[in-house]
C-alpha cells in the first residue's frame, strides 16, 4: 500500500508539472503573438513545506520556464501572506530547504503579488482583520423574536402542505424545505464567529432559501428587501439554479393568500439572521480588539518604525496595519486586497502616505510566537 500511494502521489505530481509546461508554452506562443507581454502562477501551495504532498516548486517552475525558452517571461509569482499566514517569509522549501519563497523569488527577479492580506485561515477558523461597528444586541429580544417566528414558520408549513395538494409532481411533505427557523434556533450558538455565520448564510440559507422560492415559483422580485437584508436579490441570483416557473394560470385565493406569508416568513429569517450578525459583530470586535493590541504590542517590542519619520503606527486600523505589515516586508512587490466598498478602498488609499516599517523580520517573528501561544497557527506556520 505504502509504494502504491507513493507512486500515486509521484504520477499526480508529474502530471501537474507536464500540465504547468503545456500552459507555459502556450504562453510564449501568446508572448509572441503580441497578445501579452509576461505571464506568472498563482498558487497557495508555493509557501508550504516542500514534505507536503501539493506543495508547488518555485525552482521547478524556474526550471520549465527555461526549458520552453533561455528567453522566457515567466515574471510573477502570486500566493497568500498575511500576519497570520507568514511561511513564504519563514518556511525554508527552495534550494534543498535551505531558501524560503520570497527569498528564492528575489534571486530570480521575479515579481511578488500577495493576496488575502485581511482573510486568514487559522487554527480558529477564518479571520477577517477588519474592524467590525455594530449595534446592541439583547438575547432576550432576539429569544422571543425567535419564538414568534417558529409559530410563523409551523403556520406555514400548514398552509404549504394544503397549497402543494393542488400542485402535480410535486411531494406532499415540505417540513425539510420550510424548517430555516428551527434550524437558526437549534445552531445560532455554535457559529464560531462572524466569518463563519456569513459563510453559513451563503452556503446554506440562501440555498435553501432559492429551494423555497424555486419549489413554490415565487420571483425574489416580488420581496420584501430593504437595504438592510441578508438577503438580497444579488445573493438568490448569483446561484444559477434559482429559476423558478413562469406563473401562467391565475392562482387561487388560497395560493395567493400562501404566497403572501411565505414572503413574510421570508422576511423573518432575514430579520433574525440580522440580529446574529450584530451578535456575531460585537464578538467579533472583541476578538479582533485583541489581536489589534498584540500587533502594537509587538510592533513596540521590535522596535519597529513606520516611515515617514513621526507617523503612528497606533492610529492606523486593523486593516491598515494588517497590509501595511505585508507591503514593508522586502520583496514582496504589491499587495492585491479586494474591496467590495468606497470607504474599504478609502481606508487602502491613505496607505500610500507611509513607507516601510524597520525591524519588519522582528515583527513578523514576534508576531508569529504570539498567535503560536494563542493557537491560532502551528509551529509549522
Amino acid at each position: 500500500m505504502g509504494n502504491d500511494y507513493h507512486k500515486l502521489e509521484y504520477d499526480i505530481q508529474t502530471e501537474y508539472y507536464i500540465g504547468i509546461k503545456k500552459a507555459f508554452e502556450f504562453l510564449e506562443e501568446q508572448v509572441k503573438k503580441g497578445v501579452i507581454k509576461n505571464y506568472g502562477i498563482s498558487s497557495n501551495t508555493l509557501q508550504i513545506s516542500s514534505n507536503k504532498f501539493d506543495f508547488t516548486s518555485l525552482e521547478r517552475l524556474i526550471d520549465i520556464a527555461n526549458e520552453v525558452s533561455s528567453k522566457n517571461h515567466f515574471k510573477y509569482i502570486q500566493f497568500p501572506f498575511n500576519i497570520f499566514e507568514t511561511d513564504a517569509f519563514f518556511e525554508k522549501n527552495q534550494r534543498k530547504n535551505t531558501k524560503t519563497l520570497i527569498e528564492t523569488a528575489a534571486k530570480n527577479n521575479l515579481i511578488v503579488l500577495t493576496n488575502r492580506p485581511l482573510n486568514a485561515i487559522t487554527n480558529k477558523g477564518l479571520i477577517r482583520l477588519v474592524e467590525y461597528y455594530s449595534g446592541k444586541f439583547s438575547e432576550l429580544e432576539f429569544q422571543e423574536y425567535l419564538n414568534k417566528a417558529l409559530a410563523l414558520e409551523k403556520f406555514i408549513n400548514e398552509l404549504g402542505n394544503r397549497y402543494i395538494l393542488g400542485l402535480p409532481n410535486k411531494k406532499k411533505n415540505i417540513s425539510n424545505l420550510l424548517n430555516l427557523i428551527e434550524k437558526i434556533k437549534e445552531n445560532w450558538k455554535k457559529f464560531s464567529s462572524i466569518e463563519h455565520l456569513n459563510h453559513i448564510i451563503e452556503y446554506y440559507f440562501i440555498s435553501k432559501i432559492v429551494q423555497v422560492l424555486n419549489y413554490f415559483n415565487v420571483s425574489v422580485s416580488t420581496m420584501d428587501l430593504s437595504e438592510n437584508s441578508v438577503i438580497t436579490e444579488e445573493k438568490i441570483l448569483s446561484y444559477n439554479t434559482y429559476n423558478p416557473a413562469p406563473q401562467n394560470i391565475e392562482q387561487s385565493q388560497e395560493q395567493l393568500y400562501f404566497k403572501l406569508n411565505l414572503k413574510k416568513y421570508l422576511k423573518e429569517i432575514d430579520i433574525l439572521l440580522n440580529y446574529l450578525i450584530e451578535h456575531f459583530k460585537i464578538e467579533t470586535r472583541k476578538r479582533n480588539n485583541l489581536i489589534n493590541k498584540t500587533i502594537i504590542d509587538c510592533f513596540e517590542k521590535s522596535k519597529c518604525k513606520l516611515y515617514p519619520k513621526g507617523s503612528d503606527f497606533r492610529n492606523l486600523t486593523l486593516s491598515q496595519k494588517a497590509i501595511q505589515i505585508m507591503r514593508a516586508v522586502p520583496g514582496v512587490s504589491y499587495v492585491l486586497v479586494g474591496a467590495k466598498r468606497e470607504d474599504y478602498v478609502d481606508d487602502i488609499i491613505e496607505l500610500l502616505n507611509y513607507g516601510n516599517i524597520s525591524n519588519i523580520d522582528k515583527l513578523l517573528e514576534s508576531l508569529r510566537e504570539e498567535f503560536i501561544k494563542d493557537n491560532f497557527i502551528g509551529k509549522g506556520k
